[in-house]
């Protein structure tokens, strides 16, 4: 024990030779003596809080409480990145009046499709179905409200629905049917319209146009991953992280099927694309090697070929293609094109899916259902690739940084 002199006073500016003028003295006693361990000679084990941990189920269990009417945000992109097993789970639980916010549709039985003939789709919010017929022909009997979104305002508010923010500004549809409204959301079953989209407000910034776009969020966020913890950090690999990892961060509950499950503290922490706090269940998939077979056909059927006029124009699109620019290829004759770029052209090809600087591979019997975009042929990684989600994909097309094809 030992003591020591606290004083209180102020300062007495009126004559600053007597500096402070004491008002208060209190003695005090203090203890060096403590109870506080030493950290670092505690060897103790350090456990994750109980509460860190993620619930790790079966898929039928991960998907049981999922109501009838539901809104869910569902991961993958043309055939990559689907999280299959929840889906047939679902399937099998019978659904029904679902809202279903994805990207794409998917190909055949890879995607929605199998919902879809369930009847088990009420809305579809997406922006693209052109490789899937089957949803076209819903939408047009009147059986399905569907609801297009342009795929990079679709990503920024299913980000922003994740990150808090109710609404954002785009100028991606000014001055087209997306600002004006009267888009035809379903029609009735004498193909009259029967439900219509809503006018956007419209406000100027700098003496631009740009419309307000909602947030969007869901119920349940249907996720695939490659890896995944017991504390529910996940890895995506290559094109599969597509919309898979901002859904993760925009939804009540996170349902995360994960090809492989480690011990918590096994993955890098600085590879870890999505932080375990998103996540709420985990399961292991199966029938991979199953899926594998179906996509493989599929990827087959998706290319067909092409007139030889329209491979005049893709051939000619091809010369645009030069060096020191960043290409975004969209779909169609832009990502036709880059089958004919000459092998000595230095530019870099920007996939949407979430792809930069590669090639397309000429190998049509390897399929890697992680580095499928839209159906094409499976990305070549060359030295300098890089993946990402379509969120960052979105905001470099956005931001106007390169050459848009």
């Amino acid at each position: 024990m030992f003591s020591y002199i606290i004083k209180f006073g102020r300062a007495n500016y009126k004559y600053p030779q007597s500096c402070l003028q004491i008002n208060k003295i209190l003695a005090v006693n203090y203890s060096l003596k403590n109870n506080i361990p030493d950290f670092e000679n505690d060897k103790s084990e350090l456990k994750i809080p109980r509460e860190h941990k993620k619930c790790i189920m079966s898929v039928d269990s991960a998907v049981h409480d999922i109501p009838n009417g539901a809104k869910l945000l569902i991961g993958g992109l043309g055939l990559g990145g689907w999280p299959l097993n929840a889906i047939d789970a679902i399937i099998k639980k019978g659904c029904k009046d679902l809202t279903v916010i994805s990207v794409t549709p998917g190909v055949g039985d890879i995607g929605l499709q199998k919902l879809l003939i369930q009847r088990q789709i009420k809305r579809l919010v997406t922006s693209f179905i052109g490789i899937n017929p089957e949803f076209a022909k819903e939408y047009s009997k009147g059986n399905l409200e569907l609801e297009f979104i342009p795929q990079g305002t679709l990503a920024e508010s299913i980000r922003a629905g994740g990150a808090g923010i109710p609404v954002f500004f785009t100028s991606t549809g000014c001055g087209t049917m997306i600002q004006d409204g009267n888009v035809v959301i379903k029609y009735d079953k004498d193909g009259k319209p029967e439900i219509l989209s809503k006018p956007k407000h419209v406000q100027q910034f700098d003496g631009k146009n740009y419309l307000m776009e909602p947030a969007i969020t869901g119920d349940f966020a249907i996720i695939k991953a490659w890896k995944a913890d017991k504390a529910g950090n996940l890895i995506f690999r290559k094109l599969a992280r597509n919309f898979n990892s901002i859904m993760c961060k925009a939804a009540k509950v996170t349902i995360v099927e994960t090809e492989e499950i480690v011990e918590t503290g096994e993955l890098d922490p600085d590879s870890i694309h999505v932080p375990g706090i998103y996540v709420d269940r985990i399961f292991k998939a199966s029938n991979t090697d199953e899926f594998t077979k179906i996509i493989k056909t599929l990827s087959k059927l998706a290319v067909s070929p092409v007139s030889k006029k329209k491979e005049r124009i893709i051939r000619r699109t091809a010369l645009e293609f030069k060096d020191g620019r960043y290409i975004n290829l969209g779909i169609g004759i832009p990502m036709l094109a880059a089958k004919y770029i000459n092998n000595d052209t230095d530019a870099a090809l920007q996939f949407d899916t979430g792809a930069l600087n590669f090639h397309y591979s000429q190998e049509t019997d390897r399929v890697d259902p992680d580095s499928m975009g839209h159906g094409v042929a499976p990305v070549t990684v060359l030295p300098g690739t890089s993946f990402f989600g379509c969120d960052e994909s979105a905001a470099m097309i956005r931001g106007s940084i390169y050459f848009l094809c």
